[in-house]
């Protein structure tokens, strides 16, 4: 038996873009992997948000695992132009690129 995934968008998340680095990044957060990256989110790129235990882990692009973090600290949520999106530990959740911005989807 196949199991099939769904997905349901929660909304977009707060970003900033870089002109010279071409990148995105998550307002107020930041991957660490081999040191500290603000602007990591590359274009045509999906990641997995992931609940490890102790972190929301990242997978997709040049990412195999990082750790999602605000001033070296665990998060909790995502900023978002509504306020922040409260991750459940339970679940994954994907962040996809949406026009000029990124959304937040819930995969279950």
């Amino acid at each position: 038996m196949t199991e099939y995934l769904t997905t349901t968008p929660l909304g977009a998340v707060e970003t900033a873009y870089d002109d010279h680095l071409r990148l995105h990044r998550i307002t107020s957060l930041r991957l660490e992997c081999s040191g500290n990256h603000v602007y990591w989110l590359e274009p045509d790129t999906t990641y997995q948000l992931n609940h490890d235990g102790y972190d929301w882990t990242i997978r997709g692009g040049q990412w195999t695992r990082a750790r999602l973090t605000f001033l070296g600290s665990p998060i909790w949520a995502l900023p978002t132009p509504e306020g922040d999106e409260q991750l459940d530990q339970r679940h994954t959740y994907l962040l996809r690129p949406a026009g000029t911005g990124w959304e937040l989807w819930l995969q279950q």
